[in-house]
């Protein structure tokens, strides 16, 4: 019993002196020590020691992201040093390396530009090609490569359409060309979303023949005519939801070859900044003008946008992504808050549990995660894993079940939990811990499915740990997600 005793010592100040664990005690273990105890000692350090490791681990992630953003930046500037002078800039590419770096600078303080007005409001002044991701961070899409004319803060999604001459045949709409982007369509409705204005033109030749149509993305069809002809043009009210132009449909020529080459469609052009507090918000309907190789003309309408005083009220208006909005409070104050749509509780006048007010500062930086169980959980003394996400984040490490702290700031936190049954005198018993100290619990009665809830705004430092370890009873969910951990970052300091 004694040597066991003596052994166990060592290893655990052997740990301490290498690994450097966290509040981990080498105080001389009593030789009396009893087996149980013995036993909970090495269950500790084994723990602890799973604990580092995963640390670790997610520490050499970190490093290796690093690099690879460093080679990537490095890859940036020595490609664009030896970029060639033909860009639609028309601007000395002797000059442009420095350009350049200037732009690496402004990415590497900011996530990517949504938009190039949002480039331009960054402080970059040089025109050219840019990488840009519209729907954000946690978008489904990869950024895109654009042309930005920064001096009007324009955005140019161009396309590859062939122009073969193809021959005629006769009927309606009996000849087509697909319009293929350089940038998928999610990203582009993301575009027009952030933008005030978007437009595209179309050049249609000044000949009796050369009717046809155009469709959207989702089949629609808009006929165009040159017969209807007034002044030398053709105006159309085309609402912004049928841009991007998909596909070109063109009728039959009477020389017996159809001139779908002297169609052109232009690229997708956006500019300004969508206003997101319900002033001034252009709802746009394009008018398209459609004449002897002339661009069209685009004219915008106004309209207010209802001023959302709650998730809810987004939430029944057509939102569903989960993200931030302002939010007009009851004092006609705006506050950005963080919208989880995937818990919305229809009944609730304020959709309470969907909703977290956020610093300005949290919208460069969001962090977030919705981390559900599906299935009961009845070990003691344990840290609660999880199944699966509604809202993922890096940050959060389904498997263990805590989340570490990316940056120095204010987060938000909650957990649900019911109680699985009369089977336990107890009821369900969890408490949040940060760093290995309880901060609060969520603790249910002995009824049968009674709900425990727990929530704190917490200050945390960068790399602090904050998860939920289960004391007693038993916790149920189902494939419902009953039992659920969520956090924000409301603002970083």
């Amino acid at each position: 019993m004694v040597s066991r005793a003596i052994f166990l010592e060592s290893i655990l100040s052997f740990i301490s002196l290498f690994l450097v664990i966290p509040n981990v005690q080498t105080t001389p273990l009593l030789p009396v020590a009893s087996e149980e105890r013995q036993t909970s000692i090495l269950e500790e350090i084994k723990q602890r020691l799973e604990e580092q490791k995963l640390l670790q681990e997610r520490r050499q992630e970190q490093i290796r992201s690093l690099q690879k953003q460093i080679k990537f930046l490095e890859a940036e500037i020595r490609s664009e040093s030896s970029a060639s002078s033909e860009e639609r800039t028309n601007q000395d590419s002797e000059e442009f390396p420095e350009h350049r770096l200037d732009y690496l600078e402004v990415i590497t303080k900011h996530q990517l530009p949504t938009t190039c007005d949002h480039l331009k409001r960054l402080g970059h002044k040089t025109s050219g090609h840019y990488e840009i991701d519209p729907d954000g961070l946690h978008g489904s899409h990869d950024p895109v490569l654009v042309y930005c004319d920064l001096e009007k803060g324009l955005t140019v999604i161009d396309h590859n359409q062939e122009q073969p001459v193809i021959h005629s045949c006769n009927h309606f709409g009996c000849t087509s060309a697909s319009i293929p982007y350089q940038a998928p369509l999610g990203q582009m409705t993301s575009l027009m979303q952030l933008s005030s204005h978007c437009s595209q033109h179309l050049n249609v030749p000044q000949d009796k023949d050369s009717s046809g149509y155009w469709e959207d993305q989702e089949g629609t069809k808009e006929p165009f005519s040159p017969a209807e002809t007034l002044d030398g043009s053709t105006r159309k009210r085309i609402p912004l939801h049928m841009l991007p132009i998909n596909v070109l449909y063109v009728n039959h020529t009477s020389d017996g070859v159809n001139h779908l080459r002297d169609h052109q469609v232009g690229p997708l052009i956006c500019r300004g900044k969508r206003s997101i507090i319900g002033r001034g918000l252009k709802s746009e309907e394009k008018s398209s003008s459609f004449a002897g190789q002339t661009n069209s003309s685009n004219q915008s309408k106004e309209a207010p946008l209802p001023e959302y005083n709650s998730c809810l009220s987004l939430y029944q208006n057509g939102v569903r992504d989960p993200g931030y909005h302002w939010i007009k409070t009851k004092g006609g104050i705006f506050r950005l808050v963080f919208c989880d749509m995937r818990f919305i509780l229809m009944d609730s006048p304020e959709g309470t549990l969907s909703q977290v007010t956020v610093g300005p500062r949290a919208a460069t930086m969001p962090v977030h995660f919705h981390a559900i169980r599906q299935h009961t959980f009845n070990s003691i003394e344990k840290m609660i894993p999880y199944d699966n996400f509604y809202t993922q984040d890096p940050n959060f490490d389904l498997k263990v079940g805590w989340f570490l702290a990316p940056v120095d700031g204010y987060y938000r936190f909650y957990f649900q939990t019911i109680n699985i049954g009369t089977t336990f005198a107890h009821g369900s018993e969890a408490y949040l811990v940060r760093n290995y100290n309880a901060i609060n619990g969520a603790i249910t009665t002995t009824q049968p499915w009674a709900v425990g809830v727990t929530q704190a705004v917490m200050h945390l430092k960068a790399n602090d740990k904050v998860y939920m370890r289960h004391f007693h009873g038993g916790i149920f969910s189902n494939q419902h997600a009953l039992t659920f951990f969520t956090g924000s970052l409301l603002d970083p300091v």
